[in-house]
């Protein structure tokens, strides 16, 4: 029997939006969430920089040359990732189609799913670090036991 996690995050940015809202409303304070974070939903980084099916992609994408050129090091891959979630994040660009391509897939894994994805915060001052912190660890914060293998 096949068991996998995977985490879909696709709609956290609007509800975490939704829910700093509130508070800030309860308590009157004179922020709005989008003065706190730049806001993303992105696969981990390794997902698109290990991503191995390039070859299936439709010829029309344009694959940056860092995923299919074999001189290029897993860390050079992950650093070019990162730098563009950085750019999508804060609104340089937009999120490219090989990033689309890979969440979309569903050979990314033994269980054809498409990958999981996360919500990503960038803080647009250093005093929302912790807060950013905080809030990534508990939305992560449930964990699973698998009990596949256990008889109940």
């Amino acid at each position: 029997m096949k068991i996998g996690t995977f985490i879909y995050s696709s709609n956290s940015v609007e509800a975490l939006k939704d829910m700093l809202q509130e508070f800030f409303i309860v308590f009157n304070i004179p922020l709005t969430p989008d003065k706190l974070f730049y806001y993303g939903v992105f696969c981990k980084e390794n997902t698109y920089a290990n991503y191995k099916y390039w070859d299936e992609a439709p010829v029309t994408m344009e694959i940056p040359e860092v995923f299919t050129n074999t001189c290029h090091s897993q860390e050079d891959r992950i650093e070019f990732v990162h730098y563009t979630i950085n750019k999508v994040m804060t609104g340089e660009i937009e999120k490219p189609s090989w990033m689309l391509y890979v969440e979309m897939e569903e050979n990314c894994n033994n269980y054809e799913t498409a990958p999981s994805n996360y919500l990503y915060l960038i803080p647009k001052e250093s005093k929302y670090e912790k807060l950013a912190e905080k809030i990534l660890d508990f939305l992560y914060s449930p964990n699973l036991i698998d009990y596949s293998n256990q008889y109940l």
